[in-house]
């Protein structure tokens, strides 16, 4: 077969445009698989951590549902708003029926309706398992109690009779104003 040089100059164009036309049209197309490649791997990734997310939602509400009902619990323990003479009812009464003396219960600190913390010097007097077993049923009782500064000393030598000091703090409700 004899091409004429006009039909080898046409083929070459012919052959020049396909290979333009791969390079134009189906090598960019090459490129942007890539990109897409990538892309959707990205997107994968993104898609197992909203996954793992959901996934602890239900958790996430147990744990905040478990944290309310403890709050509920330690919010029912703080002393009512009746302050002082309150507080000073719910220690004396433990210690009438253990036979313990309260010697002296001072208040002390800030205003407790502005700072809802009421502090108090505490004295009691009685033997030693007394003074164990008072502590035990401030602190099984309904309001809730933290003691400090706890000292030991005997009221008179030789007597089994003991006076013990200590800081007792509580918290109270706050009125909440809507």
């Amino acid at each position: 077969m004899n091409l004429s040089k006009r039909e080898m100059v046409i083929l070459g164009g012919l052959a020049l445009a396909a290979v333009a036309m791969y390079l134009f049209l189906l090598g960019p197309t090459a490129t942007e698989r890539a990109r897409l490649a990538a892309e959707a791997a990205r997107l994968s990734r993104e898609n197992q951590k909203i996954t793992e997310a959901l996934k602890a939602i239900p958790k996430g509400r147990e744990g905040l549902e478990e944290a309310r009902t403890r709050l509920e619990k330690i919010r029912a323990r703080l002393l009512p708003p009746g302050g002082v003479s309150t507080l000073f009812g719910e220690i004396s009464r433990p210690s009438k029926r253990l036979g313990v003396r309260i010697a002296s219960f001072t208040p002390k600190g800030p205003d407790p309706v502005q700072h809802g913390q009421i502090s108090a010097d505490l004295i009691v007097e009685g033997k030693y398992l007394e003074l164990g077993k008072y502590l035990e049923e401030l602190f099984e009782g309904p309001i809730l109690f933290s003691v400090s500064d706890l000292k030991l000393q005997a009221v008179k030598p030789g007597e089994p009779s003991l006076r013990m000091n200590v800081v007792l703090k509580t918290w109270m409700r706050q009125e909440v104003s809507q």
